[in-house]
């Protein structure tokens, strides 16, 4: 007889392929041997372990099982991400995938529920998966107790004692390496690039994870294998994976990078899209378009959870990115911004699915409040979820509860697997990484993750995204140092340690104008010529997306740089900065300083726009690097009087005044008369109410005045420097004498 059902089903069994939380890989290279044998010990209703270092590909395996059971049998997959869940919690999920409650806090109660569950699993013959980190003591007692049998695959690193056999997933052998790699690589002769791929499969560790992300740098970044070869020997790592993904980082756009990051510290490295859209402050259709870049990559998997995309970063990735930010001191304000997310994704959720879809982010989120004594943060969390408590969520309104009177000092002393449980949610470093080893990672430009080389989105869409999410509530970050790129010969991001630039990853040559990219730059001629706003913008996306299609990138950074401006004039500074973004990360690829640099100024005057001006001088700081790198006087110029300006709005005087300086010395040199008016009559306003510069403000008025003799401001502004120079003579008053203007200026640039 079948139970009744108290509430609705939470992760049902999953009996369609496409909605697996892992795909099966499109080819098994090296497996068919340990697939056969599990395959055999599953049809006996077995339980496997798969045990194996990180990247052998122990889910994957799982991933081609639960597709062929997906498509045989009908009992359907029950797919369980597990991190050290105690039996009761086990027993909980397990239960509630079919609508039933079987979850216990006393003996006779889990006697009961075990017997509820054990008939449900008996009659319905799923494949169950338990993936993650397992406490496999409290798996052992479950499945004896709730599913003998049952079919069942666990991965876990580490072997254990229970019922079921265990299969060690081991490297790939060489042969079997190479052929993975060019299966990535899409390299499908067998006798091309033989050579550089025997050498690479020398260096290499045979590790499937390992061999997909180099393949796929073959095959999105168009690398040879003789470049991949060269700048493995660049890398320091004496390990294959991590110079693999040092290697894979470098790769990636600042953004994709950004947004890479920002995965990596939710708390279970896996996030929906609004849940990352609020944590980046990305818009979703962005999100998706560049997580989906990383999926290609092989750094990400999606899957398709509750109606909607998730996003889960490989635990390998995911602690070489953690690492990163803790050893340059950048993870506690992105783990600041995570819990911020979950609490607004939480206090804007009102739906049962979109809070379950998220549930373990928002536990985590509340392990971590609890660790930093954030009782408001808590309170939040516990209040949003109580709903949940009526479709079968007990356990974790438990877990709440637990942290809350470990929060106020009135907690029991929890049993050994509660306080397992409770302490892995708050975890946002995955398992082994406690030693924090030394990663010749790349440094981030930014951890505002905004689109680059993307597909256009239609303003319409960027502004529905916009509105669907409130971004008001997420504090901003501190301001960071962002990594600058360097001129001419350089590696394609920086690293922070590094006093002497090498060749390591050339820059990319530009492609040449082919009849193809002739039809996106006559598109992008044609748009120049239109004055109605609404056919020019559509004009400048189809010759962006042209371009894009055709691959003539400077093109499309062209275009991408037109349509911010567009939009700016527009009065859209947030779609303008995804334009300039875009077009500015194609010129650094391509070594087009100029470009990069003016784009960069854009990015600038949009935040500018927006009245942020914090913002505005974080890009015009990096335009003005690449004008001096340059040696761009025009334009090195024009960003100290925009850096001058934007630090004034922040009433930094000090830093208003020094990018003065420096402009004025330049003014100097071009012997322009009327810009050394107008920035003698700004630096003297500025020094004007500080008694040390006094004297120093009245002689720059001054020569303002005669640089200015049309302007009444000069004559204003001197009168009153006099009259306070008078006051302070006539009192007897120490007064610091002024230099000359032009040595007072050089002083400043030098």
């Amino acid at each position: 007889m079948e139970p009744e059902k108290t509430f609705p089903p939470h992760r049902e069994p999953i009996r369609e392929a496409r909605l697996l939380p892992v795909h099966a890989p499109a080819q098994v290279i090296g497996r068919n041997r340990e697939l056969a044998a599990i395959n055999a010990h599953l049809k006996q209703g077995g339980c496997a372990l798969l045990t194996g270092a990180e990247g052998l590909g122990k889910t994957a395996l799982a991933a081609v099982l639960a597709t062929a059971y997906s498509h045989t049998q009908p009992g359907g997959v029950l797919w369980l991400d597990v991190v050290e869940d105690d039996a009761a919690y086990l027993m909980a999920r397990l239960g509630r995938a079919y609508g039933i409650d079987t979850y216990a806090t006393d003996t006779q109660g889990r006697s009961q529920a075990a017997e509820r569950l054990r008939a449900v699993l008996t009659a319905e013959k799923p494949l169950i998966i338990l993936d993650g980190r397992l406490y496999l003591a409290a798996v052992a007692e479950v499945l004896s107790l709730c599913a003998p049998n049952v079919p069942t695959v666990l991965t876990n690193a580490k072997r254990g004692h229970g019922a079921w056999q265990t299969f060690a997933l081991e490297p790939l052998a060489p042969s079997e390496a190479q052929a993975l790699l060019r299966l990535y690589a899409g390299i499908s002769d067998s006798n091309a690039h033989k050579a550089d791929l025997d050498a690479l499969i020398q260096r290499l560790d045979g590790s499937p994870l390992t061999l997909e992300l180099l393949g796929r740098l073959v095959a999105t970044d168009g690398m040879t294998p003789a470049e991949l070869r060269k700048a493995l020997e660049y890398t320091e790592s004496r390990q294959a994976q991590q110079a693999v993904l040092t290697l894979t980082f470098k790769q990636l756009s600042a953004p994709l990078q950004g947004l890479l990051l920002v995965l990596a510290t939710t708390f279970t490295g896996s996030a929906t899209v609004p849940f990352l859209s609020l944590a980046s402050r990305v818009p979703p259709p962005q999100v998706i378009s560049l997580m989906r870049t990383l999926v290609a990559r092989g750094l990400v998997r999606e899957a398709f959870v509750h109606h909607q995309s998730v996003f889960s970063v490989h635990e390998t990735v995911q602690r070489y990115a953690l690492t990163y930010l803790r050893n340059n001191k950048r993870l506690e304000p992105l783990e600041q911004r995570a819990l911020s997310a979950a609490l607004s994704y939480a206090t804007a959720s009102s739906e049962r699915a979109h809070l379950a879809a998220e549930l373990d982010n928002l536990l985590g989120a509340a392990a971590y409040a609890t660790a930093q004594g954030d009782a408001q943060a808590l309170a939040t969390l516990k209040a949003a979820l109580a709903p949940l408590g009526a479709y079968g969520f007990r356990p974790e309104l438990d877990m709440l509860d637990q942290l809350a009177a470990r929060l106020h000092g009135t907690a029991e002393p929890l049993a050994e697997t509660q306080t397992a449980q409770v302490a892995v949610t708050a975890e946002t470093q995955p398992s082994g990484a406690t030693t924090q080893p030394h990663l010749e990672e790349p440094p981030i430009a930014e951890t505002d993750a905004t689109p680059v080389v993307q597909p256009l989105w239609p303003n319409a869409h960027i502004s529905a995204a916009q509105s669907a999410v409130s971004l008001h509530t997420l504090p901003e970050l501190p301001p960071t140092d962002p990594a600058l790129p360097v001129a001419a010969k350089a590696p394609l991001i920086v690293d922070e340690d590094e006093s002497e630039q090498s060749d390591r990853l050339p820059l990319r040559p530009a492609a040449p104008t082919t009849a193809e990219s002739a039809r996106g730059r006559a598109l992008l001629a044609e748009a120049a010529q239109l004055s109605d706003p609404e056919a020019k913008l559509a004009q400048l996306s189809r010759a962006t997306e042209q371009l894009r299609a055709d691959e003539d990138w400077l093109g499309a950074g062209q275009a991408l740089e037109q349509l911010g401006a567009h939009y700016l004039a527009l009065g859209k500074p947030n779609e303008a900065i995804l334009m300039f973004e875009q077009a500015a990360a194609i010129f650094h690829r391509y070594a087009q300083l100029a470009a990069e640099r003016n784009a960069l100024a854009q990015i600038g005057h949009a935040y500018a726009a927006m009245n942020q001006p914090q913002r505005a001088a974080e890009y015009y700081n990096r335009a003005l690097f690449l004008a001096h790198e340059s040696q761009d006087r025009q334009a090195e110029l024009e960003a100290l009087m925009q850096l001058a300006e934007s630090h004034h709005l922040l009433r930094d005087c000090d830093a208003a005044a020094r990018y003065y300086r420096r402009a004025l010395h330049l003014a100097y040199q071009r012997g322009d008369q009327a810009l050394q008016g107008r920035l003698a009559l700004a630096l003297g306003a500025l020094l004007l109410d500080d008694v040390r510069t006094l004297c120093q403000a009245a002689q720059l008025l001054e020569e303002a005045e005669a640089c200015l003799p049309e302007r009444a401001e000069p004559k204003r502004l001197l009168k009153r420097a006099r009259a306070r120079l008078q006051r302070w003579q006539n009192a007897n008053l120490p007064l610091a004498p002024a230099c000359d203007n032009r040595e007072f200026a050089a002083q400043a640039y030098e």
